[in-house]
C-alpha cells in the first residue's frame, strides 16, 4: 500500500496524467453481409505519459466514443445512429502534442492497441425498419498529426484510427477525430 502511494505521489508531481476530447467519425462493416454503420460521436481520451523526454513520449490512452443521433433524410426517412467505442492504446509521440518539455511546431502519434465495438444504425421508412448492427472485439491502429497552439496551451490532434476484428479481419472500423489537449 505503501508503494501505491508514493507512485501516485511521484505521478503527481510529473503530472502524467491528461485529459483530452473532441468529436469523432466512425465508419464500420462487416464483410460477411452488407451490413455498414456510421456514428458520428463525442470522444474522451484519458490517459498516462509514461516516458516524456525532450520530443519524445510514450503514453497509454482511453479514447472512448460514444454517440447518439438522428435525422430526416430527403425521403422523409427517420434514421438513427447509437454506438460506443472502447479501445486502449498505447501510443508514441514524436515532437508536440501532450508534451509539456516539447518546442516543436508540429508533432506525429502513431500506436496499437485492442479495442471493443458496438454501433447500431436504423432507417425508419413508412412500416419497415432497416438495421445496421456491428459488434466486435478487436485490434487498433492509429496515427496522427499533433499541431500546438501558438500559446503553448494545448493544441489539436488529427487523429486516424482502424480497428479489426481479430484473425479473420472482416469486421472493421475506420475513424477519424479531432482531439484537443
Amino acid at each position: 500500500m505503501l508503494i501505491f502511494a508514493i507512485l501516485a505521489e511521484v505521478a503527481a508531481a510529473q503530472k502524467i496524467g491528461f485529459f483530452s476530447g473532441g468529436v469523432s467519425l466512425l465508419c464500420g462493416w462487416d464483410k460477411n453481409s452488407d451490413n455498414a454503420t456510421v456514428l458520428p460521436s463525442i470522444t474522451v481520451a484519458p490517459g498516462i505519459k509514461f516516458i516524456q523526454k525532450g520530443d519524445f513520449t510514450v503514453m497509454a490512452q482511453l479514447p472512448l466514443s460514444f454517440g447518439l443521433s438522428f435525422q430526416n433524410d430527403e425521403n422523409s426517412k427517420i434514421i438513427t445512429y447509437a454506438g460506443l467505442d472502447l479501445p486502449i492504446t498505447c501510443n508514441f509521440l514524436f515532437g508536440a502534442g501532450f508534451n509539456n518539455q516539447s518546442k516543436a511546431k508540429s508533432g506525429f502519434l502513431i500506436g496499437a492497441g485492442v479495442g471493443y465495438h458496438v454501433s447500431q444504425n436504423d432507417i425508419y421508412s413508412g412500416n419497415e425498419i432497416e438495421k445496421h448492427h456491428l459488434r466486435f472485439t478487436g485490434i487498433l491502429l492509429n496515427s496522427g498529426v499533433a499541431i500546438p497552439f501558438k500559446d503553448g496551451t494545448g493544441g489539436l490532434l488529427i487523429r486516424l484510427s482502424w480497428m479489426s476484428q481479430y484473425a479473420d479481419f472482416k469486421k472493421n472500423v475506420m475513424g477519424i477525430g479531432l482531439i484537443f489537449w
